[in-house]
């Protein structure tokens, strides 16, 4: 099963190859953060989920051209915000494919 995810905004910064996801209502100004020319979108499998404050992290695996993984950290919102959407711990489970839009920083 592929999940797909589509976020307003999407804080890709790299720590060896790593990025970051920031929800829509997050408390910081998009400009100041993202750069609305750079758009990605990252394929890939779920190799870790940290549900923790004040924000929760989504570790994807992403096969690059060349052969190479790469493993990207995707920010999201608190854990409150994803449970009052429906969202629990354990609802990406090692192994998920997932799809995420979203902007560089």
């Amino acid at each position: 099963m592929v999940v797909a995810v589509v976020v307003g905004m999407l804080t890709l910064a790299q720590y060896a190859g790593v990025p970051v996801m920031v929800p829509a209502e997050a408390h910081h100004a998009f400009t100041a953060e993202f750069d609305a020319n750079a758009p990605i979108r990252l394929e890939g499998k779920v190799v870790r989920v940290e549900w923790v404050n004040p924000h929760t992290w989504i570790h994807l695996e992403v096969q690059e051209a060349d052969g190479t993984s790469r493993v990207w950290m995707v920010e999201g919102g608190t854990p409150n915000v994803l449970a009052r959407r429906g969202f629990r711990r354990g609802c990406l489970p090692i192994g998920t494919e997932l799809v995420v839009d979203g902007y560089q920083a």
